[in-house]
């Protein structure tokens, strides 16, 4: 095996320093609202009130 250059680690740290930001704003910007509508989309669920799992049934209840 050979042994990583100096140069390649920091263009390697420099890469994933440029590129985080972005990960991490497509992450909680995109990522997340696509996971809690998924998630709200198996419960019950109302303002004033705990969501309640309901499984697919409320893709049931759309056919």
């Amino acid at each position: 095996m050979r042994k990583r250059s100096t140069m390649a680690i920091r263009e390697s740290l420099a890469f994933y320093g440029f590129i985080s930001p972005w990960i991490i704003g497509f992450v909680c910007f995109t990522g997340g609202p696509i996971v809690a509508s998924l998630y709200f989309s198996t419960t019950n669920y109302t303002i004033l009130a705990r969501p309640e799992f309901i499984g697919l049934g409320n893709y049931r209840t759309l056919c």
